[in-house]
């Protein structure tokens, strides 16, 4: 997700719906940014779209709009630790 929409890992793990826009082009979110405070549109591909979707399925129930989108493995938002542990997990190493 951080590389799609080019918003950095702290961007992206505060990420909640009421972020989250769609016109006819697609999906958007709008966010201040972590470091300078300023505004930002992260605009979400086609796939990572699908990807988002079904991440949100998988919770089986529907998130309040200003609960952070993105869980870790014991479904609590991710801290700033938890991130990076999960994505090295990820990507081997």
């Amino acid at each position: 997700m951080a590389l799609d929409i080019s918003l950095s890992p702290v961007d992206v793990r505060r990420l909640t719906s009421a972020q989250r826009a769609k016109d006819p082009t697609g999906q958007m979110f709008f966010v201040d940014r972590a470091k300078t405070g300023k505004a930002a549109i992260g605009a979400v591909g086609r796939r990572t779209e699908r990807l988002l979707e079904a991440c949100l399925d998988s919770f089986g129930v529907d998130l309040h709009d200003d609960a952070p989108i993105f869980r870790n493995r014991s479904r609590a938002p991710y801290s700033k630790d938890t991130l990076g542990d999960d994505f090295r997990a990820v990507r081997g190493g």
